[in-house]
Order: structure tokens, then sequence, then C-alpha cells
């Protein structure tokens, strides 16, 4: 099956479906709170899902087509952008972590950051910090700040980090606690061993 998004396909194999982030539509996945994923919301009570969504309303990063939908099947996953895609908003590991927490939460699941990035520009690709201003009516939860371990976002870890101090619009854009050309290089050298 091949259905195709504004600029994003969604493609179902062997039972998993692909859900284009970068979708057509208003409507916004809403975590399951039965999961246990309650601790993912940030400090304003809202899901990473909706973070993530206002994030994208809020210039620069403003595009129409960017959401995240809700899950249509267990074991779905919300994959990177396409290379027309490719901005500091839609590459870096902030949106890369509230999209996979908004994807667990819905019974889904997450993609690695590898194949998140894979039609992202270098000079596009951001770590551990958002590009840009953070809306007022908002704020990022300190799990999507964090680096990524083994490639990949990190929901144990994310949720000893849970109850950290919130990085608001007052409190600037920076997340970093690590060197993310230290990252980066963990990274490309991944990418080198997996191609």
């Amino acid at each position: 099956m091949y259905r195709q998004f504004i600029g994003f396909a969604a493609v179902s194999f062997a039972g998993l479906q692909l859900q284009g982030a970068f979708a057509q539509g208003n409507s916004t996945g809403v975590c399951i709170g039965s999961l246990g994923y309650n601790w993912t919301v940030n400090s304003l009570n809202q899901d990473p899902c909706q973070v993530a969504n206002d994030l994208f309303a809020a210039d620069p990063c403003n595009q129409n087509d960017v959401s995240y939908p809700p899950m249509t099947a267990p074991g779905s996953y919300y994959a990177g952008p396409q290379a027309n895609q490719s901005t500091s908003c839609t590459c870096n590991t902030v949106i890369y972590s509230l999209a996979s927490a908004c994807g667990l939460c819905q019974n889904g699941t997450f993609t690695f950051w590898i194949d998140w990035t894979d039609n992202c520009y270098a000079n596009d690709t951001v770590y551990q910090e958002w590009p840009a201003s953070i809306p007022s009516d908002t704020t990022i939860p300190p799990w999507a700040y964090m680096p990524l371990v083994g490639g990949f976002w990190d929901a144990v870890e994310a949720q000893k980090n849970a109850s950290a101090v919130a990085h608001t619009s007052d409190t600037g854009i920076s997340g970093r606690e690590t060197d993310p050309e230290q990252s980066k290089d963990k990274i490309l050298s991944l990418r080198v061993e997996v191609e």
C-alpha cells in the first residue's frame, strides 16, 4: 500500500506503517495515558506530539505541511524529512526526540537517528538544541535535549531526566550538554559502519 502525504510518503510493508511526520491536515497524535508515558508531558501538561506541532507552527520553522498525525497502527513510527525538507528545524535531535516519544506513547515505535537524518544536509543538522525561538505557549521538556545513546533516542534515560528544568522562550534555546561535534563524529562513524 502506498499513500502520498504532502512532501512525504507513508509506506506499509510487513505489517509496519511508516508515518509521514510532514503530513497533510491539522490532526495531531495524542499520547495514550494507559501506556505509562505520562512523564513525557511538559510543564504545561502538553504531550510530545503537541509540543512538536507547536514548534512547527512558529516562525522561522513555520511549515504548513508539518504535523504529527495520530498513529494508524501499532508499531508505526514517524520518519524523518525528505531531502527537500532538510532544515535545522527538521534535522535536529530535539524534534527527533519529540517525534520518537510521540510515536512511543501512541503504541508505536521510533526510528534510528541515522535513518531520520538520511536526507538531511550536514549544515542543517543540529544536536541538543532547538534552532529557533520557542513559542510562548509551550515548553520543550528537558529530556528532548538529551544526547542520543547508541544512535537513537533512549526512553529510559529520557524518563530519568523528565523532572529537570524545562526550556521555555524565557530560558533560551540551548539545551546542549555535550559537544555537538563529538556527537556528530559518533553519528558519522555509525553511518559509515551501516552503509
